[in-house]
């Protein structure tokens, strides 16, 4: 009886670990529609830098509790356990720090840090292994990518593919830190880890390339025909897009859904019908243009107006940057690049729009702006480039293909090993 108990002990704590972990995503989740309001409230009051400087100290203390937590270790302490603790922690407030312009994002490193101890917890084996380690980090990517998937459905929150590699970095930083934190004994991944690794791997990619095949015009296919989707098709909503990378010599780089040879013939076309449209929507009525034009259903209209928000916003910026300040030739830069653009790809239409630069304006950018500094437009920079959307989606299933043979080939080896 006793041995039955002590048996069930782990077991327990493993159905423990699993309910915390469950709760854990559930609560991130339900948070999704109430974190923007709370959010802005609170980066109205305090400025985004206390989120950062949250999300550091949160780094910090993990460090701390890991370095006691492994001088505390039955396994024997080493000066390379506190060194790859320290670098993983390195890595952790290097990432938060990259996001200082998006503040709100280096949260997810400690939400889904948080949430890789706990998946770990609930999936550890008497003996772990690096496989379990590997099924940490892609079952947390999973969480991770359906965490993006509900805010792309929620009106005001957005899908981001950048999001979702934060997600898994934290995952990924949180499984490197317990390789060093677990005492073990660590042992030769077994066939059962290596088949969960394997099924959880295939199911990530099955779930991406669903979602890199949500294009615009998919979404608005279904979603004018299965009632209640309607509101998915909003003209802001798009979750994946393809396009086009353009260097533009002298300016820098912009991409867009547009061939360079598309983008001249519109605004030699269309350069009169898109500037009436564009001067309905002046700077105060932006929002306005967002739900009005989607980029799906005219692009060439929607771009334009995109390169015009961003140069205004970077000029404002610019202009309220204080004297000095590194902040007023970063600004002034963007801006002034961004004016060149819109002359060089949009200048029929901006030359019949009331969104011309006042000259002065335009000068006063010229001399602050730094002609060294490269440019890459922001301006639809969640175009994916580098591949076309028939050939990613080729390769995104012919790997979980081969993931699942890999693992069909796992289990059937199980099987043998466990026939008398």
């Amino acid at each position: 009886m006793g041995g039955t108990d002590h048996g069930r002990a782990p077991q327990r704590r493993t159905s423990r670990a699993a309910v915390a972990a469950a709760a854990w995503a559930a609560l991130l989740y339900a948070g999704i529609p109430l974190v923007r309001p709370v959010q802005q409230r609170l980066l109205g009051s305090l400025g985004p830098g206390w989120i950062i400087a949250t999300v550091l100290g949160a780094v910090a203390a993990a460090l701390v509790v890991a370095a006691i937590l492994v001088r505390r270790s039955p396994r024997p302490t080493t000066s390379f356990d506190l060194v790859w603790l320290a670098a993983i922690a390195a890595l952790a407030a290097a990432a938060a720090w990259q996001l200082r312009g998006r503040p709100e994002e280096a949260v997810h490193l400690v939400q889904f840090g948080v949430l890789a101890v706990l998946i770990y917890r609930s999936l550890r084996p008497p003996e772990p292994d690096v496989a379990v380690l590997a099924a940490v980090v892609l079952l947390g990517s999973l969480v991770g990518t359906v965490d993006e998937i509900i805010q792309w459905i929620v009106p005001g929150r957005f899908w981001d593919l950048r999001d979702v590699a934060v997600n898994a970095a934290a995952c990924a930083l949180a499984a490197a830190a317990l390789w060093r934190l677990d005492p073990g004994p660590w042992r030769r991944p077994p066939p059962s880890s290596l088949s969960l690794a394997l099924r959880l791997a295939a199911a990530l990619i099955l779930l991406l390339a669903l979602c890199l095949a949500n294009t615009p015009g998919r979404v608005a296919w279904y979603a004018g025909r299965v009632p209640g989707l309607g509101l998915l098709a909003r003209a802001d909503n798009a979750m994946t897009e393809y396009g086009h990378r353009h260097r533009l010599p002298g300016i820098g780089e912009m991409k867009s859904r547009l061939t360079m040879a598309e983008l001249a013939a519109q605004d030699r076309e269309r350069a009169a019908e898109v500037a009436a449209v564009l001067d309905r929507y002046p700077e105060g009525r932006y929002g306005r243009f967002l739900e009005d034009h989607g980029e799906a259903a005219d692009p060439f209209l929607y771009e334009a107006r995109i390169h015009l928000f961003s140069r205004d916003a970077h000029f404002r910026q610019f202009r309220d940057a204080a004297p000095g300040s590194a902040a007023a030739p970063e600004h002034a830069t963007i801006a002034f690049r961004e004016q060149q653009l819109l002359e060089r790809v949009f200048a029929n239409t901006l030359a019949r729009s009331r969104f011309g630069l006042d000259p002065q304006r335009r000068r006063s950018l010229e001399q602050a702006h730094d002609p060294e500094r490269p440019f890459v437009s922001s301006s639809a920079s969640h175009l994916i480039t580098g591949v076309g959307e028939r050939p990613l989606r080729i390769a995104l299933l012919a790997a979980a293909a081969a993931l699942l043979a890999l693992d069909a080939a796992v289990r059937r080896r199980m099987r043998m090993e466990a026939s008398p």
